[in-house]
C-alpha cells in the first residue's frame, strides 16, 4: 500500500514538473519567434544581425527540444507508457552528453572565446559611445 502510494506520488510529481518545463519550453520558443519576426527588436539590442540570428535559432532549437522532452515525460509518466519513458530518458540523456560535450570544449577554446567576447565588446562600445577601451 505505502509504495503504490510512493509511486502515485512521483508519478504525478514526474508530470508537475515536465508540465513545467513544457511551458517554459513554449515561453522561450514565443520569445525566439517573437524576437526573429520584430525588426526593432534586433535594433534595440544589438548591432551584428548574423550573431544576433545565429543566437535566436539556438534558443529556438532549446525550446523546440524542451517542448518534445517535457511532452515525452509528462505524457509518460501519466500513462505509464514504457515506449515514451524510454524515449523521455533518451532525450535527457543526449541533452547531458551534448552539454558535456558543449563545456568540454568551451574549456579547451576558453582563450579564442574570450578574445571573440572581447572584440564583441569592444566593437559595441566604439560604435555605440564613441570610446575606445
Amino acid at each position: 500500500m505505502a509504495i503504490k502510494g510512493c509511486c502515485s506520488v512521483v508519478k504525478y510529481l514526474v508530470v508537475l514538473v515536465n508540465l513545467l518545463f513544457w511551458v517554459v519550453g513554449f515561453l522561450i520558443v514565443s520569445l525566439a519567434i517573437w524576437m526573429l519576426s520584430d525588426p526593432t527588436f534586433l535594433i534595440s539590442m544589438t548591432q551584428n544581425e548574423k550573431n544576433y540570428t545565429i543566437g535566436l535559432y539556438i534558443f529556438l532549437a532549446v525550446g523546440g527540444l524542451m517542448l518534445i522532452v517535457a511532452f515525452l515525460g509528462c505524457c509518460g509518466a501519466f500513462k505509464e507508457s514504457q515506449w515514451m519513458l524510454t524515449s523521455f530518458f533518451s532525450c535527457l540523456l543526449m541533452v547531458l552528453v551534448a552539454e558535456l560535450a558543449a563545456g568540454a570544449w568551451a574549456f579547451q577554446n576558453s582563450d579564442k572565446l574570450d578574445n571573440v567576447v572581447r572584440s564583441a565588446v569592444k566593437e559595441a562600445v566604439q560604435t555605440q559611445y564613441g570610446v575606445i577601451p
